[in-house]
């Protein structure tokens, strides 16, 4: 169960499942504890369930929390959300492959269409198991290349900006938490857009090392989502806009597609 910093369970003002009520849910009544409380954390309680069974049940956590000197089975537990995964991603068909010949994707980080605006527990791992085996079978049908690919490489690009990689992307990630987090509205999404477009020149840079190339993925990343999140005036799933906090079946029962060259566009379910 979860409990304020007073020690208050709360979960009964928000969800008649209370803890089991979708992640979403239980996410945003964390974070509206957490502010009311103006904490940085709510805990979590397994004390009502025997040693044995909370080891049983939770092996690997057990052990870390034990690392840190927390017993789950005696101590509450401080928690907060983390964002860790998204709906949607790179659009594939049923055989993991992507609109680019020979890309395919698999798991989180695809479109699979097996999810909708909110993901399952454990749903991702099958998910993965299934599309990774069609993808296998998927390219041992396709003929080997008869020809060797060609890259090619922009002229012109400029060095990049002396400021450590590392802070900006700390500033980033700060930036999507507040901005794209949990709860949305227009006004701190365009914030966040103008933001992110500050950003924007490191992709005429030349880039050089691991962090330059993850950087730039993670802002791109980002624009994609704000982008989307503008557009879909509607809460739906683990998108919550409080300006729009109804879901609106009439209007955006849909997909929302963004193409490199073409730009935003909706597909119809």
């Amino acid at each position: 169960m979860l409990r304020n910093i007073t020690g208050e369970r709360f979960m009964e003002r928000y969800h008649p499942q209370l803890e089991l009520a979708p992640r979403d849910v239980v996410a945003r009544a964390i974070v509206s504890e957490i502010t009311n409380t103006k904490s940085t954390f709510v805990y979590l309680d397994l004390t009502h369930e025997s040693q044995e069974t909370v080891k049983a049940r939770f092996p690997t956590i057990y052990e870390f929390c034990l690392r840190y000197g927390l017993d789950l089975s005696s101590d509450w537990i401080p928690v907060a959300p983390a964002a860790h995964y998204m709906m949607g991603g790179v659009k594939t068909d049923l055989h993991g492959e992507t609109s680019v010949d020979r890309l395919f994707a698999c798991g989180e980080v695809s479109s699979t269409g097996v999810h909708g605006a909110n993901r399952l527990a454990s749903n991702s791992l099958s998910e993965a198991i299934v599309f990774g085996r069609r993808i296998v079978e998927r390219i041992r049908t396709l003929a080997p290349l008869d020809f060797e690919p060609s890259f090619h490489v922009e002229l012109g690009r400029t060095e990049a900006s002396s400021q450590a990689i590392i802070e900006k992307r700390l500033k980033l990630q700060k930036l999507m938490l507040r901005y794209a987090g949990l709860v949305r509205n227009e006004k701190g999404l365009k914030k966040g857009l103008e933001e992110l477009r500050k950003q924007s020149s490191i992709f005429y840079n030349k880039l050089a090392g691991r962090e330059q190339y993850e950087f730039a993925n993670l802002l791109t990343l980002g624009l994609l989502t704000v982008l989307s999140a503008l557009r879909r005036e509607e809460s739906r799933g683990a998108h919550y806009r409080e300006d729009f906090p109804e879901r609106d079946d009439v209007v955006w029962k849909k997909h929302i597609l963004q193409h490199r060259e073409f730009g935003l566009a909706e597909e119809s379910l």
